[in-house]
């Protein structure tokens, strides 16, 4: 994807998180009963787990939410991306729907293409570089906050070395040392122990 691409796409996810789901709308005297929060790919809610035993406990129907919410995400976001939502559920078993953009690890996952992280400082998961996680942050940073993008990215590189990736910039060479193992003969089993 080139970097006109992923800001073209990156402006068009904000704006359609802003124009329908980012603030609740007024409840209109409805009383707020709970809240739900999961995470599902783009496209793909059906009735099973995880919607259909979340919404059967606060007493709504998961079918109607799966509807909706593939409508609204199939045409727009592609189907791998995983999607936070929050469901504010209401006494008249009403409920408005919020999808956040999806989590800082799923971007750092989906960039280094690593799927075990090794969040010990002993072993290295990957690298990402700085501009990656600069257009990480353009996706994470929530609307409205008074930090720049540049401070996201800092935020953004401790969350990667916490995960066990390493920031480097382009022009660094990566040497990640591997131990050496001595090779045996296969005669070394008939040798004991040195005297």
């Amino acid at each position: 994807m080139t970097e006109a691409a992923a800001r073209a796409l990156a402006a068009q996810t904000r704006a359609l998180v802003e124009q329908n789901f980012l603030r609740p709308k007024s409840t209109k005297g409805k009383q707020l009963k709970g809240r739900l929060k999961f995470r599902i790919q783009a496209g793909k809610a059906a009735t099973g787990p995880p919607i259909g035993p979340v919404f059967g406990s606060a007493g709504l129907k998961a079918a109607d939410f799966a509807r909706a919410f593939n409508d609204k995400t199939s045409a727009l976001i592609k189907p791998h991306v995983e999607l936070r939502v929050k469901v504010y559920h209401y006494s008249d078993r009403t409920y408005d729907t919020f999808l956040l953009p999806p989590s800082t690890r799923w971007f750092i996952e989906q960039v280094t293409k690593i799927t075990k992280f090794q969040p010990d400082s002993k072993r290295l998961s990957g690298v990402i570089t700085p501009q990656m996680l600069y257009h990480i942050a353009e996706f994470v940073r929530p609307v409205g906050d008074p930090h720049s993008q540049v401070e996201w990215t800092f935020v953004l590189a401790k969350v990667a070395k916490d995960m066990g990736v390493m920031v480097v910039d382009q022009d660094t060479e990566v040497k990640v040392e591997v131990p050496v193992v001595e090779e045996k003969s296969d005669d070394d089993w008939m040798l004991g122990p040195p005297a």
